[in-house]
């Protein structure tokens, strides 16, 4: 504003005596002069500030510390020597149960001991037995034929010898063997099966032959005095019967009753075959891997008006005998600690066939002997029995190991 006074008072751009096309071109000139002295302070002052040193950043925040997790402590007095870095539970691909097991118990034991745990996937039967017999799973859970196999040298493992280091941990669930006849074939004993036709053999689980020529054998004849018929599945048989190709077959069911064997027992006339005495013990001290007398009452299909007595055989889990005693004590508490005599806990969340009791536990043969950590927990809860230590001696001793009563 100064310097256009100024310039106003030079140029007598006021003086009424100056013309007024001087004055108005004196304005024009002012008004640009002024825009330039006012660009030229507006690029001055940006590049001042450009020039001009930053204000130092702040310090940024000092890090938050993450949290190290902190173990959870085994419980007061658990000496957790020789224990593994991961316990290793291999399951049978298809096998419900264990597929259950695996997971359920690995999962308790990190959340009570801070032990790690993993499930993988084997094969079959045997290939499982040999991962855990050399150190690559520890625990496995499978009908207890297989592994009765390993640990007499027989069958699958005839060539292989005595597999010596696996021990049992826990009787899981079993069933009884229904052996059932065309009432029109007149079958009616195990001794009216000579002559006969026979869906029995079923390779991928050779149980029930093995049972079935136990029975002949007592009974005064073999499998080549019968048409004698291999399966594929179980379903097979039961087709076979009701078409009239069998004559005799057999299947594996809970003592209270099988679905499709009462579905079965509606569309054909069934004989439900009752073993004698005689013939269970036989198979009994014959196949270790079975137990008996067991059965189901009267009534439990149509048209079976007698309690029914035969042989059954359990699904169980085992595993190798180096896990320490106090590592497999602390398994048992976990699986068996809210189960009373007849009374099963709370694994029948993880599937409805974990119905195991301490009475089942003690019931029937075993195929193998036990942990030693299992008997110290049977033990323990007041439930083994004599009978159960003369078995277990009977099986170590046999095999020339020690016993530890």
């Amino acid at each position: 504003m100064e310097v256009r006074n100024e310039i106003a008072k030079k140029t007598q751009l006021n003086d009424p005596k100056t013309p007024k096309r001087r004055r108005d071109t004196v304005k024009k000139r002012i008004y640009v002069l002024s825009a330039v002295l006012l660009a030229v302070m507006l690029v001055a002052s940006l590049i001042a500030v450009g020039c001009a040193k930053p204000a130092p950043a702040p310090p940024p925040p000092p890090p938050v510390p993450t949290p190290t997790p902190t173990p959870t402590p085994p419980p007061a007095g658990v000496d957790k020597t020789g224990w593994p870095e991961t316990f290793v539970f291999i399951a049978m691909k298809g096998g419900a149960g264990a597929v259950a097991l695996g997971p359920a118990l690995t999962k308790e034991f990190l959340e009570t001991h801070d032990q790690r745990g993993q499930v993988v996937l084997g094969g079959g039967p045997a290939g499982m037995i040999n991962n855990v017999a050399i150190g690559q799973a520890h625990m496995c859970a499978i009908g207890n034929q297989p592994v009765w196999e390993a640990w007499n040298g027989v069958g699958n493992f005839a060539k292989q010898g005595r597999v010596q280091n696996i021990r049992k941990y826990l009787a899981v669930y079993g069933g009884v063997l229904h052996f059932m006849a065309r009432k029109d074939s007149g079958v009616t004993s195990v001794k009216d099966w000579k002559g006969k036709t026979l869906m029995i053999n079923y390779p991928a689980n050779p149980i029930q032959g093995m049972v079935a020529e136990a029975l002949m054998e007592i009974n005064g004849f073999t499998k080549d005095d019968t048409t004698w018929l291999s399966i594929s599945h179980g379903q097979e048989a039961m087709d076979g019967l009701q078409s009239g190709k069998a004559d005799v077959i057999v299947r594996l069911g809970p003592p209270g009753g099988h679905p499709a064997i009462k579905e079965l027992a509606t569309l054909t006339d069934i004989n439900f075959t009752s073993l004698t005495d005689e013939e269970i013990k036989f198979v009994t001290d014959k196949l270790s891997f079975t137990w008996g007398p067991g059965g189901y009452p009267a009534g439990s299909y149509k048209g079976q008006d007698n309690d029914v007595s035969t042989v059954g055989y359990s699904f169980i889990a085992w595993g190798t005998s180096e896990l320490p005693d106090s590592f497999i004590y602390e398994m048992m508490k976990l699986l068996l600690d809210d189960v009373e005599k007849d009374t099963p806990g709370h694994y029948t969340e993880f599937h409805k066939n974990f119905k195991w009791t301490l009475d089942y536990q003690m019931a029937g043969n075993i195929a193998l002997p036990w942990h030693n950590g299992a008997v110290k927990y049977f033990k323990d809860r007041g439930v083994w029995t004599d009978r159960m230590d003369k078995l277990q001696k009977e099986l170590l001793e046999e095999a020339g190991l020690p016993f530890i009563g």
